[in-house]
């Protein structure tokens, strides 16, 4: 150990004075799309229907990589395009020739199925104008130009732009049409242009603007059959790559509904096409974390991710999973098995996680005797003996914010996700909001006063809750927000987080680290579970839930002389035996000490579920142990770390350099937690053709 401790050491010595060793661990990814001299950027993909080897991939690419600037693509006109072809989007090679348009940076591929002379249309910036290039090849190869520049620049609020990222498609009416980004001194807007036939293109409208940030590049494409929009756009500052669905509305323009981030980690750009089956498939270029001189002594630089689908929900948002076919990747199973930990850690034996595919399931929870609100599950991968290299992926929740300072979003109704509603007697907020703080299976809740019908006059009927009262609703999962009059929300708990955590990744300094922590809040799923303890104190400041039994679990039943339920409270709190208590008022049935229509607080070992009695009040002397299911995908290959929790609803892709050629051993962990994982792994086999 002290031997592989001592290697590192001269490795990172080497990197510092810029003499790099090539003894160093291999980072140029093996089912990642890379170059292996040069540089690829900005990726995009295109399918043709009638040729056998239906996929193909466009990127912005060099030759070499500068000695002084890194990629020779220092300016919009100076690039170069890379051509590469499949048939199963994950095993690629280089066609036999690259003739493609020299001296441009990369627009979008069309692939023209119906057309008699030409096979595809490519469109790209040349001199701030978008030019157009055509071939009959059925390779997409041979490319020839037109008359161009086809497309000049429009002014934008009389100030000169110029015209970047063309997006050329055909609309359901067959026109052709280009939207590309116009930029100029303030704004950054994207443009529509139409056509016939190709030749003659007229300006159509303004599409979109971004205002003041910048855009580097987008992509445009319909879902669900043309009824919701969607544009991807990649911001240059921040550099970001976000996505939005919507409407195009009467005159044009993009509406938007709903947006969010495609990957919180370091994709950047990206491409999509529509597959023979209906499926939107994005490939997305990595953000390259290395040094200058460290790329100019690999003499590679820049990776496409592993194509995703794009999925539209029921909520409208986007989801990005990894394609069904990276399966065809797969060669040994490196485990398979199920682990228990309880606050600790377990390496798994005999797994070298340098090219693998993860995929692990876990259901965990606070640990039972446990005094913070804090707990995290997780996987360390890359990590060598000593942990001076190691990454962190983490799922993490952090204890309930303080009830009475989580705002109200009044007007807003967080539609869906209940597990427990019940009527109110007290027109307040608050009420609704205490009831969900003291129980640790809500993390949100709706008041509703009065309880409205639903949209076309409907009355809603859910239990003893109908249009005209006053109700609360609490959720174990954080729905989407939505304006509604009457209504008022909150959120009262930390959401789950998931982090990728590269800040101790490498021992290098010329290597940049990042740590990316974002909100889980989608397809996690709570499942209670066992129920703990309150010590007295804990116990008597539980909230009192009125007009409510819990029937059933008796073991004791005690008259009152007050109809106070703080008395019945103070019972079961003092009592080891109680997990919960019933105050009943009139009593509607006599026991041994309890006599009928008298005061009666019934202690209970097993209370049942909350159900709505105005005679009752009830409470708990136990808060539940919640149990958390989640489900992440990782892909480890070599330096590139991609991250897709709950079926592609959070992606997080990470960069990481670790100096340690046994930098390899991956690692669970519950830190104070007790947690279940399946865990599956596969080495993955080369992404090219032999």
């Amino acid at each position: 150990m002290m031997i592989h401790f001592a290697i590192c050491l001269l490795f990172v010595k080497l990197l510092s004075s810029r003499s790099i060793s090539s003894a160093l661990p291999s980072y140029r990814p093996g089912f990642h799309i890379s170059q292996s001299t040069g540089w690829m950027g900005d990726p995009f993909p295109v399918m043709n229907e009638d040729l056998a080897e239906l996929y193909h991939l466009f990127s912005e690419c060099s030759s070499h990589i500068s000695p002084s600037t890194g990629p020779t693509v220092s300016s919009a006109d100076s690039g170069e395009w890379c051509h590469l072809i499949s048939d199963d989007l994950v095993h690629w090679k280089w066609p036999s020739s690259q003739s493609l348009p020299p001296g441009s940076q990369p627009g979008s591929v069309l692939s023209l199925s119906d057309n008699v002379n030409y096979t595809g249309a490519a469109v790209y910036h040349c001199n701030g104008s978008i030019c157009l290039d055509l071939t009959n090849s059925s390779t997409l190869e041979d490319w020839t130009p037109y008359n161009n520049p086809i497309i000049k620049p429009v002014p934008q609020n009389s100030q000169t732009s110029i015209l970047t990222s063309p997006r050329l498609f055909q609309d359901s009416n067959g026109t052709f049409c280009i939207l590309a980004v116009s930029k100029s001194l303030n704004d950054s807007n994207i443009l529509l242009f139409t056509s016939k036939d190709m030749l003659i293109w007229t300006f159509s409208n303004l599409f979109w603007t971004s205002g003041k940030l910048p855009i580097r590049t987008f992509d445009y494409f319909p879902l669900s059959n043309g009824a919701i929009h969607s544009l991807i756009v990649s911001y240059q500052t921040p550099p970001e790559s976000h996505w939005y669905t919507g409407t195009v509305n009467r005159t044009g323009q993009f509406v938007v509904q709903h947006g969010g981030i495609v990957d919180y980690g370091a994709v950047y750009s990206s491409g999509t096409f529509e597959d023979a089956t209906g499926r939107r498939i994005l490939i997305g270029s990595i953000n390259e974390t290395r040094n200058l001189s460290w790329v100019q002594s690999d003499g590679w630089d820049g990776v496409e991710g592993i194509p995703r689908k794009i999925v539209l929900n029921s909520d409208g948002s986007l989801s990005f999973p990894p394609i069904e076919e990276i399966a065809l990747l797969q060669t040994t199973v490196l485990v398979n098995d199920s682990i228990r930990l309880q606050n600790d850690t377990y390496i798994i034996g005999g797994m070298a996680g340098e090219q693998t595919r993860i995929i692990m399931s876990v259901d965990f929870g606070q640990m039972p005797d446990s005094t913070s609100h804090d707990y995290a599950v997780g996987i360390n991968v890359r990590c060598n003996p000593r942990r001076t290299e190691c990454t962190k992926i983490q799922i993490e929740k952090s204890g309930p914010v303080t009830c009475n300072s989580s705002d109200m979003m009044t007007g807003t109704d967080l539609a869906g996700q209940d597990y427990f509603h019940f009527k109110m007697s007290l027109a307040d907020p608050r009420v609704c909001q205490e009831a969900c703080c003291n129980d640790s299976n809500c993390v949100a809740w709706t008041y509703a006063n009065p309880q409205p019908m639903i949209d076309g006059g409907g009355i809603i009927v859910a239990g003893d809750c109908i249009a005209g009262d006053i109700c609360c609703w609490l959720k174990n999962k954080v729905p989407q927000g939505s304006p509604r009059p009457n209504v008022t929300s909150g959120v009262v708990e930390s959401e789950m987080k998931l982090g990728l955590f590269t800040s101790n990744s490498s021992l290098s300094p010329l290597a940049k680290k990042a740590d990316y922590v974002v909100p889980l809040t989608s397809r996690v799923q709570t499942k209670s579970g066992e129920r703990r303890a309150l010590d007295p104190a804990q116990c008597m400041a539980v909230s009192i839930m009125y007009n409510t039994d819990t029937p059933g679990g008796d073991y004791k039943t005690v008259n009152l002389s007050m109809a106070d339920p703080a008395f019945c409270k103070q019972l079961c709190c003092k009592d080891p035996q109680c997990h919960g208590w019933t105050m009943a008022y009139p009593n509607p049935a006599a026991t041994a000490t309890c006599s009928l229509n008298g005061i009666c607080c019934y202690l209970k070992d097993q209370p049942g579920s909350p159900r709505p009695n105005s005679a009752c009040a009830s409470g708990s002397s136990r808060s539940f142990s919640s149990s958390i299911h989640a489900t992440l995908e990782i892909f480890i290959d070599h330096s590139v770390i991609e991250v897709f929790a709950d079926d592609g609803d959070t992606v997080i892709t990470g960069r990481v350099y670790p100096t340690c050629t046994n930098s390899t051993e991956v690692e669970l962990f519950a830190t104070n937690a007790v947690a279940s994982f399946q865990l599956t792994a596969w080495e993955m086999a080369e992404a090219y053709f032999p």
